[in-house]
């Protein structure tokens, strides 16, 4: 596995979630990120977190389907 950056791993702590991976689907982070997050609306550095994350699958998945 690929280290991770140090900005993917302080959006996984701004979500509360597991620092050692990226969630694997867009589907697992949003259940992950909705469990973890008590917040009914969230600040605009876990907005900016869950973005990063996001992007960051979908570019994980568009390597993977090349």
């Amino acid at each position: 596995m690929a280290k991770l950056n140090p900005i993917t791993v302080s959006a996984l702590k701004m979500l509360r979630l597991d620092t050692d991976r990226v969630p694997r689907n867009h589907n697992d982070l949003a259940f992950a990120a909705r469990r973890r997050t008590k917040f009914k609306v969230w600040t605009q550095e876990q907005t900016d977190a869950y973005r990063h994350l996001w992007d960051l699958i979908g570019q994980q998945q568009e390597q993977q389907a090349a």
